[in-house]
């Protein structure tokens, strides 16, 4: 392990809620990226809108019972708390608990889980994650970018 390998996973800290919508919006899996609500998120940050983008990431979590990381939802109470909804991010602070409640672990940043029974699981991975990961293997590996 790496001096500074426990700073890995955590969530980062950003100047305005623009720029904290943006990164979810950013590691979002594809999956979701025809969802109505993810749809509807990329345009109220488009025109500013950022209560509207957050309360869209929130409903895309909601309509999909899915679980999303702890970052997610901590990025969303953070950015609820900047444009003060304490409503909101009482809410997203509330839905860490309920992961590990319900799926007993937590879901890496650019993950969501989807809960099948108590003991299966289903995973959907950001492409950019993956994109990033498999990047920095070619690095560390010294091996050439596929063509």
């Amino acid at each position: 392990m790496k001096i500074f390998d426990f700073l890995k996973g955590q969530p980062k800290h950003f100047n305005t809620p623009e720029q904290a919508l943006r990164h979810l919006v950013d590691y979002m899996p594809d999956f979701y990226l025809s969802h109505r609500h993810f749809i509807n998120c990329v345009e109220f940050l488009s025109h500013h809108e950022w209560e509207l983008a957050l309360e869209s990431l929130i409903e895309l979590a909601d309509e999909t019972e899915h679980y999303f990381s702890e970052v997610f939802w901590n990025s969303l109470a953070e950015t609820a708390d900047n444009i003060k909804l304490p409503e909101k991010a009482s809410y997203c602070k509330k839905q860490i608990a309920r992961n590990l409640r319900d799926i007993k672990s937590k879901t890496p940043f650019g993950w969501t889980t989807i809960k099948i029974d108590e003991s299966h699981f289903k995973h959907h991975i950001s492409e950019k994650l993956q994109e990033e990961r498999a990047t920095k293997r070619r690095k560390e590996d010294k091996v050439e970018e596929p063509n």
